[in-house]
C-alpha cells in the first residue's frame, strides 16, 4: 500500500469504474466523445467477457470471487479478500481521453510541469500524467464511473492465483514494461501487451503510478472486512498502485 501527495510526476489518473464497478482504456485515435448520461453495462460478466465503454476503452470483466492480497511484509500482510464482480480498464487513461473532459469543461488541465506534452500529438497515447486524486475523481464522474479500489485495482493486476507480476512471477524486463529508465519517458499505454494481466489488463506495472479510491492507513490490511474493502473512512493521503518508467526491479512487484 503507498501513500501519497496530491501532486507527483509520472502520476496518472488511471483505472476508473463504470457503474457500479471500476475501470481502464483501450487505445483508440479519435475516442467517442462521451455521455454524461449513466451507461449501462449489459456484457455478461464471465472471464474473458470484453465491451467497449463511452470513451473508447475496453472494458475487462473480473467476476467475483477470493483471492490472496498482500504478500506477507508488515505493511502488507497476506489475507483472503473476496470481491463482488466488476469490470476495469483495459489500460490506463490516456492524454486524448483526458483532453475531452478538459475540452467540455469537466476537468482542469495536468500540472505543466509534470506533463509538458499533454496535448502534443506524439504523446496523445501516453497515460495522463500529472493530475491530483481530485482531478482523477473528475474524469470518472465524467464517465459517470469511479476509481477502482485498492483490493480491486491488486486484483486486477495479480489474478486470481496472486501472481507477483500482472504478467505472472518471472523477474521484470523491459520487453514486459516500461520501468528503470528503460525507456526514460512514459509510453504508449498498450506498447507492452507481453505483461498484460491475468484478466487482460494492461501496462499495470510501470510507465505510470495510478490513484485508487482508498485513503491510505497502513493498518488497514489488518483491520479491514474480507469481503469488497472500501478502504479506510478517512486519512490525509491517497493510496497509488502500480509503478512508473523510474521505478526499479524491486518496486514493481504487484502486492505493494
Amino acid at each position: 500500500m503507498k501513500s501519497t501527495s496530491l501532486l507527483i510526476l509520472a502520476v496518472l489518473l488511471a483505472a476508473c469504474a463504470p457503474p457500479p464497478v471500476p475501470f481502464a482504456v483501450t487505445l483508440t485515435v479519435a475516442p467517442p466523445t462521451p455521455t454524461v448520461a449513466p451507461i449501462s453495462i449489459a456484457a455478461e460478466m464471465r472471464l474473458g467477457s470484453t465491451m467497449t465503454y463511452a470513451d473508447g476503452t475496453a472494458l475487462l470483466a473480473v467476476p467475483s470471487g477470493p483471492f490472496q492480497m498482500g504478500h506477507g511484509t508488515a505493511e502488507n500482510p497476506e489475507h483472503t479478500v473476496t470481491l463482488s464482480d466488476f469490470w476495469i480498464y483495459a489500460t490506463k487513461v490516456t492524454n486524448a481521453q483526458y483532453e475531452l473532459c478538459v475540452a467540455q469543461d469537466r476537468c482542469t488541465a495536468p500540472d505543466p510541469s509534470d506533463n509538458p506534452d499533454f496535448s502534443g500529438f506524439q504523446s496523445r497515447n501516453d497515460p495522463v500524467v500529472g493530475v491530483s486524486y481530485d482531478q482523477a475523481q473528475s474524469y470518472c464522474n465524467y464517465m459517470n464511473a469511479s476509481l477502482p479500489t485498492e483490493a480491486q485495482w491488486e486484483k486486477a493486476a495479480r489474478g486470481p492465483k496472486a501472481d507477483l507480476y500482472p504478467w505472472g512471477n518471472t523477474d521484470p524486463t523491459c520487453d514486459l514494461l516500461n520501468f528503470n529508465n528503460c525507456v526514460k519517458h512514459t509510453t504508449e499505454v498498450t506498447q507492452y501487451a507481453k505483461g498484460k494481466s491475468f484478466y487482460g489488463a494492461l501496462d499495470m506495472e510501470g510507465n505510470a503510478l495510478e490513484w485508487v479510491a482508498d485513503w491510505y492507513d497502513p493498518l488497514y490490511y489488518k483491520s479491514g472486512p474480507p469481503g469488497d474493502p472500501q478502504g479506510p473512512a478517512d486519512g490525509r493521503a491517497r493510496v497509488q498502485r502500480g509503478s512508473s518508467y523510474r521505478t526499479m526491479a524491486v518496486g514493481v512487484v504487484a502486492y505493494a
